[in-house]
């Protein structure tokens, strides 16, 4: 992930970074389980899909899944965690974890 360049956070410098696991599209934004502070572990990112890993993987799943399976919209405004069809939507669940 991109570095936030010499941005100091309380005097260390130990949370670099965006959280790729909080940077995917769908429900991007929610203040409840991710943050818009910079130096929070849990940083969001600028914008959904900012991060060149995350785009690759948003890539790669729209070019697996028909578009008929997703909600026209991505924001965590429009979008509820149930907004798709149990029944007739598959999806991909990916869990992103690296430290040290």
């Amino acid at each position: 992930t991109e570095g936030r360049g010499d941005e100091e956070c309380d005097g260390i410098f130990e949370n670099m970074g965006v959280d790729l696991n909080r940077n995917f599209p769908f429900q991007w934004g929610r203040d409840d389980g991710s943050s818009s502070n910079q130096c929070s572990q849990t940083y969001r990112g600028d914008q959904p899909a900012s991060e060149p890993e995350v785009q690759a993987l948003v890539d790669f799943m729209e070019s697996v899944f028909p578009e008929s399976q997703r909600p026209q919209s991505v924001t965590s405004e429009q979008v509820p965690l149930n907004a798709c069809d149990e029944n007739t939507t598959m999806g991909l669940f990916i869990d992103i974890h690296s430290f040290g």
